[in-house]
């Protein structure tokens, strides 16, 4: 049985307007707000509820996406996107933005300020790919992000 989802129209201002101060000028242009809500419409509204409740969404400069645990009470880290990731398909998009949510559903040490071994960086990407595609319905393969050469190690 197929889970429910949200719409477009559902998701487009689901995340707006809670950002803390001290991130306010990272806040997301209209593409990527976009973005987000259509990869967010392709996940189980279970996933997007905890995700609402639990990460910030900002902008970056950096690569499509990244993410860090910083605790930001009431929430358990961000998740950065940047304009690169308009250029990718929507699938693709969708697949890394449900990638580095899984990263925080499986409480993942952070690669950018954990000591982490490479080993232990390729194991936490393989569990986020394999859920990312559980949540999206399709593998790390079909989503085409291997093929393009977009790594988060």
């Amino acid at each position: 049985m197929k889970e429910e989802r949200y719409t477009f129209e559902e998701l487009c201002g689901m995340f707006d307007g809670r950002l803390p101060d001290e991130l306010r000028t990272h806040k997301l242009n209209d593409d990527l707000r976009t973005s987000l809500a259509q990869a967010l419409t392709k996940m189980p509204k279970r996933i997007v509820e905890w995700a609402s409740g639990t990460l910030i969404f900002i902008s970056s400069t950096d690569k499509p996406a990244f993410c860090i645990s910083r605790k930001l009470k009431p929430f358990k880290g961000i998740i950065f996107l940047s304009d690169c990731l308009r250029g990718c398909s929507e699938k693709k998009q969708a697949f890394i933005i449900a990638h580095e949510i899984a990263h925080f559903k499986l409480n993942h040490k952070c690669g950018i300020s954990d000591k982490l071994t490479k080993e232990e960086i390729h194991k936490q990407q393989n569990e986020a790919n394999e859920l990312a595609g559980k949540w999206l319905g399709y593998d790390f393969e079909e989503s085409g992000k291997r093929k393009e050469g977009i790594s988060h190690e």
